[in-house]
Parts: C-alpha cells; structure tokens; sequence
C-alpha cells in the first residue's frame, strides 16, 4: 500500500468508517507541535484517544498516512480493552457524544449526521452487549 494525503473532511470520514486508513487512536500517529499546543486529552475513564484525534483531525490542513508499521502495541489480559465485561467501557458512549459535539461544533453538517447515525447505532450494540453480559443481579436495580 501507498501514502495517502487527505484534508481534515477526507480524514474524517476515514474515521467514521472505521477502516485502516485513519484509525481513533493516538499510538500510532506523529502530530505537528503547533497544532496540538493548545489540545489536551480530555478526562473520561477510557477512549479519550478517541476524542483527541477527532479534535485534532477537525483542525488539520492535511493528513498523511504511511503504511509502514512502526511501533508495536502490546495487549495485557484483563486490561480495560481486552476484558470481557469491564464498566470502564461504556465510557465509549461519553467518547462518542463528545465526537457528535466536535463535529457539529467544526464539521461540517453531513459529518455530524453520519457521526450520529454511526455512533449512535455503536452505542446501542455497547449496551446490548453490556446488558446480555451484566451479571443478573444487576438488571434488577432501578
């Protein structure tokens, strides 16, 4: 695979699509100073790379992609992202609204509507998920 060079519209949408040219997190990606200075990651329980990258992808010129792997990501068992049922994960769903907020703040109309239609369908499989995996006792409080 090649280099790919796309504007922050064209970066987005990789996003929303979840395919490999974009991905939401923050590990694999180089960012100019200048651009990032004022940016902070923002404080949720887990997925904040998530957020962060939209941010900055909301604000850029251009974007590069380069098919060259070049760091290695470790998994841990039992860790936040790996483990079966974990509460940490429905933060997922605070990620996603704060996406919604990026793009209807900086994006343009059609991203916010695509980012509700593809985040909001994400946050109802999150919660069947977690409600098929809640141990019994815990459907039962109100």
């Amino acid at each position: 695979k090649n280099t790919i060079k796309m504007n922050s519209k064209e970066c987005i949408d990789h996003l929303l699509a979840c395919d490999d040219a974009v991905g939401p997190g923050a590990c694999s990606k180089l960012f100019r100073y200048d651009l990032i200075k004022n940016k902070r990651f923002p404080k949720i329980r887990a997925y904040e790379d998530f957020l962060y990258i939209y941010d900055v992808c909301a604000d850029i010129n251009l974007y590069v992609h380069v098919y060259i792997p070049k760091w290695n990501y470790f998994h841990r068992e039992n860790s936040t992202m790996t483990a079966g049922f974990n509460i940490k994960k429905v933060a997922l769903i605070d990620a996603q609204i704060g996406i919604c907020e990026i793009l209807k703040e900086k994006g343009n109309e059609w991203q916010y509507y695509k980012a509700q239609k593809v985040l909001c369908s994400k946050q109802f499989y999150i919660l069947k998920i977690y409600t098929i995996q809640l141990p019994p006792f815990l459907l039962m409080i109100k």
